[in-house]
């Protein structure tokens, strides 16, 4: 182990990065976050323009953490950003049933029915004059109770 770090140590500089973001990119392939991911194509970038610019130590230190800052930074606010869209639907089963249809079952009491949405059953307020066999669209999903429409 210490005749391989030595000789780590005496890589040049754009060899060092080039070797330290191919591991953090093999790290990636056994993780899921993509974080390792970018820490390695900017530990490669920082390789290569350690390469072109033959950069000192300190410096190439430098350009990593911002390089990898401003990913980060970007990943987050990306990932914000998409949280925010209102694409929520995955864990929210009734929300994900807003703007589908299904078939009444049973006779509604008063606005009160349920419905049949893909073999599940659903309890729904359905407009005075439902019957049974009825089609209802959903069109909101309020408080833990969805409200339907005639389709």
């Amino acid at each position: 182990m210490q005749d391989y770090l030595n000789q780590l140590m005496s890589l040049n500089g754009w060899q060092f990065w080039i070797s330290f973001g191919i591991v953090l990119l093999i790290c990636e392939v056994l993780g899921t976050d993509y974080l390792m991911l970018f820490l390695g194509l900017a530990a490669c970038a920082v390789g290569a323009v350690c390469f072109l610019l033959h950069l000192p130590a300190a410096a190439s230190w430098v350009i990593f953490c911002l390089m990898t800052g401003g990913v980060s930074w970007y990943w987050w606010r990306y990932h914000r950003a998409k949280s925010r869209s209102g694409d929520c639907s995955v864990n929210d089963r009734l929300g994900s049933m807003v703007g589908r249809t299904g078939t009444v079952t049973g006779s509604p009491v008063g606005e009160n029915g349920r419905i049949r949405i893909d073999g599940s059953i659903w309890p729904i307020a359905v407009p005075e004059g439902t019957r049974d066999g009825d089609l209802i669209r959903v069109v909101s999903a309020d408080g833990g109770e969805l409200k339907g429409e005639k389709a």
